[in-house]
């Protein structure tokens, strides 16, 4: 069902978060650049402490009590696909994130925020691959009709989301004013391996830690996290009763919002930019070539996405709702198939991504 109000509210999470986690340290919040490096690269702390953030998510969505106002996260159509398809997808997920250097977040959320040309390219190549491949190859899951019929909202579900937002924007407030506090650098002119230790010191992960946390809400609340839902968006008419616009909002919420801040810090700096903590570096990418290895990574990508309406960060974040699951007293034997097709899912993501790496090591 088309559910505008919860998916806006959780797109404006996604532009908080990744919005946030520019401005403070100069990063771009792609979650499969984030993942690949912190299995196979630096394997740094604030990499862990992100994805920390998007597996804990769901459980602050339960623990807040607004779970019986976002979308339904869907957990059950990791059982209603084979894992054999799912781990089909998390591997060209996983080969084509890597190989086009992003996937929705990076390039999506934050890339067209910024306009640059290659993220354009990539989301306009993975978004047309994923359509024709949901349609040609369509998951084995029912779209209930009609899909995008307006899902009946409370003015007491808009409080307690909107709620939750007003919460981790203040809790970035505090972050901000108080972590530069607490990392103090040691000397007048810090050098590469004191700015890494203070990034690296507990304090200093917390902005990071929150930038996963606020992403992970607003996955759960936009609906991103639910893979029925995402496969209704990809289901572009005709027939209509399957289409469910409602990822469109997340354009509006994050996308947007993204861009006028973006810009803004950029008129504002005149140019030249630079994080809110003196010790991290502006890392935002500069290229703008368009290459054949970033239109075949896109479009592999957007197959493997096509085919379960799954990319990495909702990926991540199901883990969370296994977790909940399993708290709220789910036997395992329910838990078992589903749990089953994640693994496969993020094992074959996983290998993808260092299937590329190694390739690349090669060549070099």
């Amino acid at each position: 069902m088309f559910t505008p109000v919860q998916t806006f509210l959780g797109g404006l999470l996604l532009h908080l978060s990744t919005q946030g986690l520019l401005e403070d340290t100069g990063r771009v919040f792609g979650i499969s650049g984030i993942v690949s490096e912190a299995a196979f690269g630096d394997k740094a702390r604030w990499r862990w402490a992100v994805i920390a953030g998007l597996v804990a998510g769901p459980a602050l969505v339960h623990t807040v009590g607004i779970a019986p106002y976002v979308p339904d996260p869907t957990a059950w159509t990791w059982t209603a696909m084979s894992p054999a398809r799912f781990a089909l997808a998390g591997g060209l997920i996983g080969f084509g994130s890597k190989m086009g250097s992003g996937c929705t977040s990076g390039h999506m959320l934050c890339g067209v925020s910024r306009l640059s040309p290659r993220s354009i390219v990539a989301t306009a190549v993975f978004f047309m691959t994923a359509v024709l491949t949901a349609k040609f190859f369509p998951a084995p899951v029912n779209v209930p009709p009609p899909a995008y019929q307006l899902a009946p909202f409370s003015g007491q579900g808009t409080l307690a989301l909107l709620g939750t937002v007003l919460g981790f924007v203040a809790a970035k407030k505090l972050i901000d004013r108080l972590v530069p506090r607490c990392v103090k650098p040691t000397v007048p002119a810090p050098d590469a391996a004191e700015c890494e230790r203070i990034t690296e010191s507990p304090a200093g992960l917390a902005t990071y830690l929150w930038a996963g946390l606020s992403f992970g809400v607003g996955l759960v609340m936009s609906g991103m996290i639910s893979s029925l839902k995402v496969l209704g968006f990809l289901r572009l008419p005709p027939p209509l009763d399957s289409f469910d616009p409602s990822l469109g909002m997340v354009m509006l919420g994050g996308v947007l919002p993204n861009a006028l801040s973006y810009f803004g810090m950029m008129k504002e700096s005149n140019g030249h930019p630079k994080p809110r903590f003196g010790w991290e570096q502006w890392r935002v990418p500069t290229r703008k070539d368009i290459n054949p290895r970033l239109i075949a990574g896109a479009a592999i990508f957007g197959v493997g996405w096509g085919l379960c309406g799954v990319c990495p960060g909702p990926a991540i974040s199901t883990l969370g709702e296994i977790a909940v699951a399993a708290a709220n007293g789910v036997s395992l034997d329910k838990l078992q198939p589903g749990f089953t097709a994640w693994g496969a899912y993020i094992a074959n993501m996983l290998a993808g991504m260092y299937a590329v790496k190694l390739v690349d090591s090669v060549i070099a």
